[in-house]
């Protein structure tokens, strides 16, 4: 007995979401410019998944200006991320609920919420090119998701995968 096909619809993305897209592919060649020099001298380098985070209920207990100069410290570590060279890639999530895909018995099972429900949310997530683990410890410290009782930052080590 044939199933019916699951069906996704996809939006047509709007003017400001493509500008949105276009800004963020700027900003990640930028990142990948500042950190070439570095590749080109030979230096090591370990590229470290940083995912980001935080705790919604947390922001309820902050006032409006608190709020605002939390936000304001992630635009001040972006740029000294940057400076640094370190910085290959930066993205925030929508604030939306997400959702999780599985494939079980050639099933694709579509369900809302993460795998474990928590009370952390995703909230974004950087890549850095740092020297070795102490450094991207380091730079996970001065994420703002992990100070101010927000959040946490989690870090993987990610692995050269082979394109040919």
């Amino acid at each position: 007995m044939l199933k019916e096909p699951l069906i996704f619809s996809l939006s047509i993305p709007t003017v400001v979401e493509r500008r949105l897209y276009r800004k963020r592919e700027r900003l990640n060649a930028k990142c990948f410019a500042d950190a070439l020099p570095n590749l080109q001298k030979g230096v090591s380098i370990m590229r470290y998944l940083l995912i980001c985070y935080v705790n919604p209920a947390a922001f309820g207990q902050m006032s409006q200006s608190e709020i605002g100069a939390h936000l304001g410290s992630y635009l001040a570590f972006n740029q000294e991320a940057q400076a640094a060279g370190v910085l290959r890639a930066a993205e925030q999530t929508e604030q939306v609920p997400p959702f999780t895909v599985s494939v079980k018995d050639n099933q694709t099972v579509v369900s809302d919420g993460t795998l474990e429900q928590t009370r952390h949310m995703f909230g974004g997530m950087y890549i850095l090119d740092v020297k070795d683990r102490a450094e991207a410890e380091t730079w996970a410290a001065k994420v703002p998701a992990a100070r101010d009782g927000v959040g946490s930052i989690q870090l993987h080590l990610l692995a050269d995968v082979p394109t040919a």
